[in-house]
C-alpha cells in the first residue's frame, strides 16, 4: 500500500481547516454584529435624545419614544405630533398613557378633538379605568371635551373622577381640577360630581 507524500498529507490537513476556519470567523462577525446591535439598543434606550428607529423596530423602545415626545416644541408640527404619538403606541400599545398622549397629540395638532382622538381617550380608559398618575389629568381633560365624548366615555370619566376625590392623595388635585372646568357641559357634570361627593361625607 502506498502511503501519502507528506506535501499531500498537509494539503489535505489544510482543507480540512479550511471550513472550521470559516465557521469561526462566521462566529466571530455574528458575535461582533450582536454587539454592535445590544450597544444601539442600550443607546437609543437610555442615551439618545431621538429616537431613530433603526436599531430598535419593529419593537419601539418606550423610554426613547417618551423622551421624543416630551421633547416635541410647541412649535412642531401636527406631522411629527401625530408621529411621536403613535410611535408611543407602538412601544407600549397596552399602556393607557400612551393613548392619552395620542388624544393630546390631536387636540393640539387639530386644535380641536377628532374622531381619533376620542377614539384614543375611550381605549386610554379601557385599559384602565382608574389610573392614579394620569386620574387628574385624564378627568380634566375629558371634561373639557365633555360634549364630543362617547357615553361610556363620559361614564368612565365621571367614575375616575370619584374614585380620585375617595382618595387622599388625589382629592385635593381632583377638586382643584374639577372647579376649573371651563367647558359648560364639561362644568356641569364637575359640579354634580364634587356636590355628590361633598353629600357622601356629609353622611359619613
Amino acid at each position: 500500500m502506498k502511503l501519502p507524500s507528506h506535501k499531500q498529507l498537509s494539503s489535505h490537513q489544510s482543507q480540512e481547516r479550511r471550513p472550521q476556519n470559516l465557521g469561526a470567523w462566521l462566529l466571530a462577525a455574528v458575535s461582533g454584529l450582536l454587539a454592535i446591535y445590544s450597544c444601539a439598543l442600550l443607546y437609543e434606550g437610555f442615551v439618545a435624545k431621538g429616537y431613530s428607529g433603526i436599531f430598535t423596530a419593529p419593537f419601539p423602545d418606550k423610554p426613547a419614544a417618551e423622551r421624543q415626545f416630551d421633547a416635541l416644541a410647541p412649535s412642531a408640527s401636527a406631522a411629527q405630533r401625530r408621529a411621536a404619538a403613535a410611535l408611543l403606541t407602538r412601544s407600549a400599545p397596552s399602556d393607557p398613557e400612551s393613548w392619552n398622549a395620542t388624544a393630546f397629540a390631536d387636540l393640539t395638532a387639530q386644535g380641536k378633538l377628532t374622531p381619533e382622538g376620542v377614539t384614543a381617550l375611550e381605549r386610554s380608559y379601557t385599559l384602565s379605568f382608574f389610573d392614579r398618575e394620569q386620574a387628574v389629568w385624564r378627568v380634566s381633560f375629558s371634561l373639557e371635551h365633555w360634549d364630543q365624548l362617547t357615553d361610556q366615555t363620559r361614564e368612565d370619566a365621571l367614575a375616575e373622577a370619584k374614585a380620585a376625590l375617595a382618595d387622599p392623595k388625589l382629592s385635593g388635585a381632583m377638586r382643584s381640577r374639577l372647579a376649573a372646568t371651563r367647558n359648560p357641559a364639561g362644568r356641569l357634570a364637575a359640579i354634580l360630581v364634587l356636590a355628590g361627593a361633598t353629600g357622601a361625607g356629609g353622611q359619613n
